[in-house]
């Protein structure tokens, strides 16, 4: 996501998704980091029409095209993680069958148990980015 809609997701946030609230634009660039792009975050997010002035300075309220734009952003981050972690689940799966498959053919020779081993230390690394992504 670009650090126009990270922004402009932040100003939805802050807004609770309501056009009717106005959001300090100047401290949430501050808390985001981007405040010495102030200028160029205001005016493109303004040009696209997704944000408009309030009355009080530095304020904006997020418009009815911000927020179809801002909830198109965050749809768009969920379907990404979401695809991320099927990936990982199936890769898990995967991984299970093979090392069962493993200790089904098992003979006692140290080969195999160190197979056994790498295989079982792979599958602990896919659960444990599985369970990142979930976090």
């Amino acid at each position: 996501m670009d650090a126009y809609h990270f922004v402009l997701v932040k100003i939805y946030e802050a807004a609770q998704g309501k056009d009717s609230k106005p959001v300090d634009f100047r401290e949430l660039l501050k808390t985001t980091g981007y405040y010495s792009s102030y200028t160029d975050i205001f005016e493109r997010l303004s040009r696209e029409g997704w944000i408009t002035e309030d009355k009080r300075p530095h304020h904006v309220r997020i418009t009815h095209w911000g927020i179809i734009e801002a909830r198109k952003c965050v749809a768009r981050e969920n379907a990404s993680a979401e695809g991320e972690m099927k990936k990982h689940i199936n890769k898990a799966i995967s991984e299970t069958k093979e090392l069962l498959g493993m200790l089904e053919n098992l003979k006692s020779s140290s080969e195999d148990i160190s197979n056994i081993q790498n295989k079982l230390s792979e599958l602990s690394n896919t659960i444990e980015k599985i369970v990142s992504l979930a976090k």
